[in-house]
């Protein structure tokens, strides 16, 4: 790809999603992935040799990547592909509505991100202990979730949100090359088969609720909430 093929965001429509790894999708998984055209939306669905078509060679991906669990590789992604492409994202959800309108509110707006209204407190991560929870949760009403969003590329947000991905692997990476992902759902003490607790160096959310949302702390008047909160009842393993 290059950097033209970035210019365009809105006319491409592209909705990308990821399967990062070579772990099979469930049946679940592929119902829902059916449903993506319903969006209206130009699907891009790029498995793990798809993904790495689209790297720019101006801005590789971080040398951590190759290390990550197939969770932390989504999380990565999808800052990267908004940061650098723009248009939309969806985790492999059930999705049965336009996101057309959406696309055309952010492209006529001074916003940088379009997403869907958070869950509730039940949305903000505990793990990085109770002022980060409390500073979030009062905000609650106007932040957005980490699972689907349609974002202007190069602003200012996804700027700061790839920036800070950068920085949380390096700071890591030492230990994350010694202790690289054992499975795609990994993360720090996780119960490994054998008993033992995991050294991979990363909290389940260390991309996502806890990178995420203080960026999106620092722009609350650029975020349109026009999306809807996908169905989480629904056992997508």
């Amino acid at each position: 790809m290059t950097q033209q093929d970035t210019e365009n965001w809105t006319q491409s429509k592209n909705l990308f999603c990821f399967w990062a790894d070579d772990n099979p999708m469930s049946d679940i998984r592929k119902k829902c992935l059916d449903s993506l055209p319903n969006t209206g939306m130009n699907i891009q669905f790029l498995n793990k040799a798809a993904i790495a078509e689209w790297a720019l060679a101006d801005f590789p991906f971080h040398k951590g990547y190759k290390f990550l669990s197939s969770t932390h590789k989504s999380d990565y992604l999808r800052a990267y592909f908004m940061h650098h492409f723009g248009g939309g994202y969806t985790d492999i959800k059930y999705l049965d509505y336009s996101w057309v309108p959406a696309l055309d509110s952010l492209a006529n707006s001074e916003n940088y991100i379009e997403g869907y209204p958070e869950v509730g407190i039940l949305g903000i991560t505990r793990k990085k202990g109770m002022l980060f929870f409390l500073q979030h949760a009062i905000k609650v009403n106007k932040l957005i979730g980490c699972g689907a969003f349609i974002c202007k590329p190069y602003t200012p947000f996804t700027e700061l949100w790839i920036k800070n991905i950068h920085s949380i692997i390096d700071n890591k990476f030492d230990s994350l090359e010694v202790n690289p992902a054992s499975g795609p759902l990994d993360y720090i003490n996780m119960k490994l088969a054998d008993g033992s607790k995991s050294q991979y160096p990363f909290t389940h959310s260390a991309f996502s609720g806890e990178n995420f949302h203080p960026v999106c702390m620092q722009f609350l008047d650029k975020i349109g909430r026009n999306l809807k909160t996908p169905d989480f009842q629904i056992d997508y393993k």
